[in-house]
């Protein structure tokens, strides 16, 4: 769950998709045969990789090699979020080993997908999701969840799709709670302590595997490209509620001595 500065491009997504990537009936693909490219950056270079135009390629900060994970993370996209060009959710399939993250982008979870069905209803699985009846990682033992399920797009794109899939709404909810303000600058928040998909990801595999170790390394691509970002005229953003309090603040009348 990531989100705003949207560097966004208005993108008819069917006709960017390969044939066997596109929508099937079920609104569900898999993104490992996606290629896309931002209109913008059409006749610039772009690593074939992260896609972003060369001069901001953030690969050359990824780790090496990649971290290979016990935790296996189940990302589910929603569709808007293949849009933005400084999403996070790449950095992770890219940082970690392959297998370690599978990304499927749709609105409806499993759909057909026998693969992912297996994976939603296995009891080992579960979705990091905030609730009253979510389970903080923290009190977990070490490598008790086998797939951490983890849902990629702004705060109301994910309530979305939590919301419209009964299979997601039935699976054992988990949250993580961090002290740290997010490194992801570029993009406003919801609210303190909203993290971007790379940051939860992170975060919860360091938590489970006792592996902080990891955090470093597989979050520096992020920081690169915050600073790309900000040198190109980008500014920070506060979360939401910062925003609303510093709006909110009325300044007080000066006080003078009485004469």
């Amino acid at each position: 769950m990531a989100e705003c500065l949207d560097i966004n491009c208005e993108l008819d997504i069917e006709k960017c998709l390969p044939e066997e990537s596109k929508h099937t009936d079920d609104d569900t693909y898999e993104l490992s045969c996606i290629t896309l490219s931002d209109p913008e950056d059409e006749g610039r270079a772009s690593c074939p990789n992260c896609l972003r135009p060369l001069p901001a390629c953030w690969c050359p900060h990824l780790p090496s090699p990649r971290i290979n994970t016990t935790t296996k993370l189940v990302v589910l996209q929603h569709p808007g979020e293949i849009k933005r060009n400084i999403r996070t959710c790449k950095m992770l399939e890219l940082g970690l080993s392959p297998g370690c993250c599978t990304v499927y982008t749709g609105r409806k979870f499993p759909g057909t997908d026998d693969n992912l069905t297996s994976i939603l209803t296995d009891p080992s699985t579960k979705i990091l999701y905030p609730g009253p009846d979510s389970v903080p990682l923290t009190s977990l033992p070490p490598s008790s969840i086998s797939n951490l399920v983890i849902l990629d797009g702004t705060w109301d794109q994910a309530r979305k799709l939590f919301s419209r899939n009964p299979t997601l709404q039935a699976m054992p909810k988990v949250s993580i709670t961090l002290s740290t303000p997010s490194e992801y600058v570029v993009r406003t928040q919801p609210a303190a302590g909203c993290m971007s998909t790379l940051e939860v990801g992170v975060h919860s595999i360091a938590i489970l595997e006792d592996r902080q170790d990891i955090v470093e390394p597989l979050l520096a691509p992020l920081i690169a490209m915050c600073n790309v970002q900000i040198n190109h005229g980008a500014v920070g953003h506060d979360n939401k509620e910062s925003k609303q309090q510093n709006k909110e603040y009325k300044k007080r009348k000066p006080q003078y001595r009485d004469r």
